[in-house]
């Protein structure tokens, strides 16, 4: 149980890939200076005192612990856009992205996102099922920047999945009104890991009482490959340079 939030500095690899990037202009999907990165890991219940990793295009790295509400924060020095982050609490494991600004959860549904964004980003690579989307990002700025700007692509497909599959068991209308609650930013809003207090919240429980989700928080696999089929249904990113993403 973590008593209190730690956080640590981040870092960018190394003093010469600070110079570069501040020679550069930060590359990958589009660079920040944000003082600090705030979220929230839950599944419903808060994920207290998960490892929360954090890692962006420019190949940048960190470690925090989430606190007793699952809010984790770290501090940040320029960074390049998008990040992936993943929580880490005994068997469950979830990940997040983070496409702009200084906010990002990392819920089952945002683990969904990622797996969206991974398959995509693959078709672009020409790599498959194994292959390391962040590394593929880190190593083309031009294809960073366009999973970017299809932010917005990637949530829809997530949010129409998950609907789907509620559809399916609860019915339209209940799946529609908890979609609803999720938003169109599901994966950067604010929200209280409190079912009774946050309707977010209370959606993410809704998500294993449909099945979505197991008791124990891991994804449905039928629900995992339909992300992944989501993913490979949208048109890839544009490849764009070659050059690496912190340069």
């Amino acid at each position: 149980m973590v008593s209190s939030l730690k956080k640590i500095t981040f870092w960018l690899g190394s003093a010469a890939a600070v110079s570069l990037l501040a020679a550069c202009g930060g590359g990958g999907g589009g660079d920040a200076t944000i003082t600090q990165i705030n979220g929230t890991a839950a599944r419903g219940a808060p994920l207290v005192g998960a490892e929360i990793s954090l890692q962006c295009a420019d190949g940048g790295a960190s470690n925090v612990l989430s606190d007793a509400s699952g809010s984790f924060s770290i501090e940040a020095v320029n960074l390049a856009y998008p990040c992936i982050g993943q929580a880490t609490l005994g068997a469950i494991s979830y990940r997040g992205a983070l496409f702009e600004g200084g906010r990002f959860n990392i819920t089952p549904m945002t683990e969904l996102l990622v797996k969206v964004i991974e398959t995509n980003v693959q078709q672009a690579s020409g790599g498959g099922a194994g292959t390391n989307f962040m590394a593929a990002l880190r190593a083309n700025s031009g294809l960073a920047q366009s999973v970017v700007t299809k932010a917005n692509e990637y949530r829809e497909a997530t949010v129409e999945l998950v609907r789907t599959q509620l559809v399916a068991v609860l019915g339209e209308a209940a799946a529609q009104a908890i979609v609803n609650s999720f938003g169109s930013s599901f994966d950067s809003v604010a929200f209280t890991a409190d079912p009774g207090a946050s309707p977010y919240d209370a959606a993410l429980e809704q998500l294993t009482v449909a099945g979505v989700v197991s008791a124990s928080g891991a994804i449905s696999a039928s629900v995992i490959e339909a992300a992944a089929q989501a993913g490979e249904e949208l048109p890839a990113p544009t490849p764009g340079g070659t050059g690496a993403a912190g340069g």
